[in-house]
C-alpha cells in the first residue's frame, strides 16, 4: 500500500442524543496527529441539541439527518455510503481517541494482506483507563462472543497484533469499498450484535481483522441505553441482543452446525442468558416482563425466518471458509481472560506484508 494512500480516512459517527459525549468525542478526533479526509456525523433523530452544537463548534462536520432513531446499522451504513476515503472509521460517539490513534491505525493497514477487511483498536473503559474493554473478540461456537480481555487489566499481555475472528464496533476501521461489496451492515438488526453478523459474514466470505494494540480509545459502555434512559431489560441485550446474536447464528452457520448447534444456542441463549440469569438479577418481581422479553425475541425471530432464509442463502452460496476453520481461529488468536494462562497464546502474528 502506497505511502501517499494512508491518510484517505473517513471518520463516520452514529449519534443518538449523544450530545454530552460529543465535544471529548469529537475533540479527539480533532486533534489527530494524522488528519482523516472528513467527518461524517449521522443523527437519528436527536432532541438534545446534538445538531446545534455541531453546527455551532463543528461546522465542517459533514451532518446526515434522519427524522428519527433509525438504530444504529442504517445510520453506520448512511455514513459509510456517503464516506469518501478509501478507510471507514466507524466510532461511537461515547469515546475518545488517544492523539495518534488514527497514524497507529494506518500503520498497520500498511502491513496487512487484501484479505484483511478491519482493524479493530484496544479499546479501554473511560472510567477506568488502565482496564481492558475489548481487543478483538473469539466465536463461541454454541452460544456468542466473547471479547479478548474484557475486564482485565492492561499489561501489555495483548500488544502483538493478531488476526482475530472479529470484535466490537467501538472505533473500527475498515476498508470501505470491501465492507460495500460484502453487503454493509444488516439493518434488520437495528442496534446491538450487528457488528457480530458483520464479522462472522466476512470470515465466511474469507477475510479477516486485526487487533492494532498502539491504536487506543477510551469507551463509556452502555451509555447511549442510559442517556436516553432505556429500561435494561426490553432495549439492550435482553431484546435485540439475544434476538441478532440468534439472526445471526441463522444467516450464517453452515446447515450442518445450524443443525446440531442451534439447539444448544437456544437454551443458552433463551433459558439462562434470557431467562434465569436477569431473573437473578433482577428479581421475582420483573419475572412478567422477563418472560414478555422471550416471547418478543421468539415472535420477532419467526416473522423474520422467510429475511433469513434468503439471507442465509446468498450467504452460503459465497462461502469459502468452512464453520471449523472460523471457530479454530477463534480459539487459537489469543487469552481472552488473564487466568487463562497469557503464555499459552497460539496467535498467528500478522504478516508483514
Amino acid at each position: 500500500m502506497s505511502s501517499n494512500r494512508l491518510g484517505l480516512v473517513s471518520v463516520v459517527i452514529p449519534n443518538w442524543n449523544g450530545l454530552r459525549h460529543l465535544p471529548e468525542c469529537l475533540g479527539s478526533v480533532e486533534r489527530q496527529t494524522l488528519r482523516p479526509v472528513e467527518v461524517v456525523l449521522v443523527d437519528n433523530g436527536s432532541v438534545d441539541g446534538s445538531l446545534e452544537y455541531v453546527a455551532n463548534q463543528h461546522p465542517s462536520v459533514v451532518v446526515i439527518r434522519n427524522p428519527t432513531n433509525y438504530g444504529f446499522a442504517r445510520a453506520a451504513n448512511q455514513g459509510i455510503l456517503r464516506a469518501t476515503g478509501e478507510f471507514v472509521l466507524l466510532l461511537n460517539n461515547d469515546t475518545r481517541l488517544e492523539e495518534g490513534f488514527l497514524a497507529n491505525v494506518m500503520n498497520a493497514w500498511a502491513k496487512v494482506d487484501g484479505m484483511v477487511i478491519g482493524v479493530l483498536p484496544k479499546a479501554l473503559y473511560y472510567d477506568r483507563p488502565a482496564v481492558i474493554n475489548s481487543i478483538g473478540a473469539r466465536w463461541r461456537s454454541w452460544r456468542i462472543w466473547e471479547d479478548y480481555g474484557d475486564g482485565v487489566e492492561d499489561r501489555g499481555q495483548f500488544d502483538q497484533a493478531r488476526r482475530v475472528f472479529g470484535g466490537a464496533f467501538i472505533a473500527v476501521c475498515l476498508r470501505a469499498e470491501l465492507v460495500r461489496r460484502i453487503g454493509l451492515l444488516d439493518e434488520r438488526f437495528v442496534s446491538y450484535g450487528e457488528d457480530l453478523d458483520f464479522c462472522y459474514r466476512s470470515n465466511c466470505l474469507g477475510y479477516s481483522f486485526v487487533t492494532c494494540p498502539q491504536a487506543r480509545v477510551y469507551h463509556k459502555s452502555h451509555s447511549t441505553m442510559t442517556d436516553n434512559q432505556l429500561r435494561w431489560l426490553r432495549h439492550h441485550f435482553y431484546r435485540f441482543g439475544l434476538r441478532n446474536c440468534l439472526m445471526g447464528i441463522i444467516k450464517n452457520y453452515e446447515g450442518r452446525n445450524l443443525l446440531l448447534r442451534l439447539p444448544f444456542s437456544l437454551v443458552h441463549l433463551l433459558g439462562y442468558v434470557g431467562f434465569l440469569y436477569p431473573l437473578r438479577r433482577f428479581g421475582i418481581a420483573r419475572l412478567p416482563e422477563i418472560l414478555l422479553v422471550s416471547a418478543l425475541v421468539v415472535w420477532e425471530l419467526a416473522t423474520a425466518l422467510p429475511y433469513l432464509v434468503e439471507k442465509r442463502g446468498a450467504i452460503q452460496r459465497a462461502r469459502k471458509v468452512r464453520d471449523a476453520d472460523i471457530w479454530r481461529l477463534s480459539m487459537e488468536s489469543v487469552p481472552y481472560r488473564s487466568g487463562k494462562a497469557v503464555a499459552q497464546c497460539r496467535a498467528t502474528e500478522v504478516s508483514e506484508a
